[in-house]
C-alpha cells in the first residue's frame, strides 16, 4: 500500500508540474475535438433526416391509402361472398325440402310392384349367398347384377310410369341377372 500511496503522490506532483499541466490540457483538447466531430455527425445525421423526410412520410402516406383501399375492398368481397353463400345455402335448403317432399309423395304413391320387387332381390341376395354353390365368381356377379337390379328398382318409385311400364321395366330387370350353377 505504501507503494501505491507514493505513485499516487508522483502522479499528483507531475499533474501539477508544467509539462503535466500541458499533458492534460492537451488531453481536454482532443476530448473536445473528437465530441464537436461526434456533435457535428449528430447534426448531419439530423439535418438529412429531415430533408429526407417530407418524401419518406408521403411514401408512408400513399401506401396507408394502398392498405386502407384494400382492406376496404377485402370488406366489401367478404361481404359479397358471405350474402352469395348464404343465398346459395337458402337455395339449396329450398329446393332439398321441395325434392325431398315431392319425392316422399312420389315414393308413397309409386306402383308396390315396385316395394316387393326391392324386397324381392333382398331374399334372393340371401338365397344367392347361401346357395351351396362353389363358383364364387358367379356367385359374386350375381350378388353385384342384384344390388343393382334393387338400386334401379327403387329409382323406378321417382318416375312417372304406367303399371304396363312398371312391370316391363321390372321384368327386364329380373331377366338380366345372371344364374349361378
Amino acid at each position: 500500500m505504501a507503494t501505491a500511496t507514493r505513485e499516487a503522490r508522483v502522479l499528483e506532483r507531475f499533474a501539477e508540474s508544467p509539462a503535466g499541466q500541458a499533458l492534460l490540457d492537451a488531453q481536454a483538447a482532443e476530448l473536445v475535438e473528437e465530441r464537436k466531430g461526434q456533435a457535428a455527425e449528430v447534426a448531419q445525421l439530423r439535418a438529412d433526416h429531415l430533408a429526407e423526410l417530407p418524401r419518406l412520410t408521403v411514401s408512408v402516406e400513399r401506401e396507408k391509402g394502398k392498405v386502407e383501399k384494400a382492406q376496404k375492398a377485402l370488406e366489401t368481397a367478404r361481404e359479397g361472398y358471405r350474402v352469395a353463400y348464404l343465398a346459395e345455402a337458402e337455395a339449396r335448403s329450398s329446393t332439398d325440402a321441395k325434392v325431398g317432399r315431392l319425392e316422399g309423395s312420389l315414393r308413397e304413391t309409386a306402383n308396390p310392384l315396385i316395394g316387393e320387387f326391392v324386397r324381392e332381390m333382398s331374399r334372393e341376395s340371401d338365397a344367392t349367398r347361401c346357395s351351396g354353390s362353389t363358383d364364387y365368381p358367379a356367385i359374386n356377379r350375381r350378388i353385384v347384377a342384384i344390388t343393382a337390379a334393387r338400386e334401379e328398382a327403387e329409382l323406378l318409385t321417382l318416375e312417372a310410369l304406367t303399371e304396363d311400364q312398371v312391370h316391363e321395366r321390372i321384368e327386364a330387370l329380373a331377366r338380366a341377372l345372371p344364374a349361378v350353377t
